[in-house]
């Protein structure tokens, strides 16, 4: 038998009965809602009189607690989106950079701090490489210390054009490596950003 939240059983006992034929239950007949708390369908409610409860045993409600702010039970609408584990990255400004140049502020959340530590900087998406140095436009290396219960902050300098980079053409992100060609791709993340012309 389930067992509900005494207001969530309340309510349910209410709309059951709101929804019965004129008669079976009446102000005559009122009823009796203390069910202490908690209640079982069908063996908590015999105040229900004249009604088989018998029939509300195999009712499945599924789980009523929902219907109350801050009461226990399921959302009706199912559980909100998931948040990816692993690292995170924000950065304070994705759109809008200056094409000759800006410093920009990237956060990470999330991280190992292991090993070598990571390397986060402009990539041109075309040419992504997590062990080919030549292929970032600008990098800073943050090593395993500077990695604080798995968080960082580092201040980037970014351009929109960086020898035969051109984010002005093509799409470039940030990214985050684990350092020094480590082979470990947990760490790896990518942030698309934009420069104004």
């Amino acid at each position: 038998m389930r067992t509900f939240h005494k207001a969530a059983v309340a309510a349910a006992a209410v709309a059951l009965v709101s929804a019965l034929p004129a008669g079976i239950a009446t102000a005559a007949t009122p009823l009796n809602l203390d069910l202490g708390s908690t209640a079982s369908i069908g063996t908590e409610l015999p105040a229900l009189q004249g009604i088989n409860t018998d029939l509300l045993a195999g009712l499945d409600t599924g789980s009523l607690g929902g219907l109350f702010p801050g009461s226990e039970g399921t959302n009706p609408e199912g559980p909100g989106p998931v948040e990816p584990a692993g690292p995170k990255v924000t950065v304070s400004k994705k759109t809008d950079i200056a094409a000759a140049g800006e410093t920009i502020t990237v956060s990470g959340a999330g991280f190992s701090g292991a090993g070598s530590g990571l390397y986060v900087g402009l990539i041109q998406d075309s040419k992504y490489s997590a062990t080919d140095s030549t292929a970032w436009m600008t990098t800073k290396w943050l090593k395993a210390a500077d990695i604080v219960n798995g968080a960082w902050t580092a201040n980037i300098d970014v351009a929109a054009v960086v020898g035969s980079s051109d984010c002005l053409k093509n799409t470039c992100s940030i990214y985050t490596v684990a350092a020094h060609g480590s082979p470990d791709r947990t760490q790896d993340t990518k942030t698309p950003v934009t420069f104004r012309g």
